[in-house]
């Protein structure tokens, strides 16, 4: 690559500023703590266990997968992750426009329709 770029700092410098940006813009896209989250709910269909204690720790990108996921699990394990979640991401009483970000957005958006537990939502407290 150096023999390559002999005497051309300028095309490196551009170039390695464009491939940073499709890097970025691919995890951006790919999205992979919705992909985890997917592919282990895929897996739990093929009879293989859910980690909800992982899945619930993920960032805001995967609640809105976690809460499609939980049809699909046993009642005894939605109910333990959707409390999770609900007490994790329920939106904040005064949010700050310096904390918003989109993936926040949608998990605060996802969270909401989670209806929380009695006895989960008094250890909150």
């Amino acid at each position: 690559l150096l023999t390559v770029l002999r005497g051309r700092r300028e095309r490196f410098a551009w170039g390695a500023l464009v491939a940073a940006f499709a890097v970025v813009g691919t995890l951006d896209w790919l999205n992979p703590d919705a992909l985890i989250v997917r592919t282990n709910a895929a897996r739990h269909a093929a009879g293989a266990p859910f980690d909800r204690q992982y899945a619930a720790s993920l960032s805001a990108d995967a609640v809105p997968a976690l809460i499609e996921a939980l049809p699909s699990l046993p009642e005894a394990e939605q109910r333990l992750l959707a409390d999770r979640v609900a007490a994790r991401w329920s939106a904040p009483e005064r949010p700050d426009w310096r904390t918003w970000s989109w993936g926040r957005s949608q998990a605060w958006q996802a969270a909401s329709t989670i209806e929380v537990t009695p006895r989960a939502a008094a250890s909150e407290r």
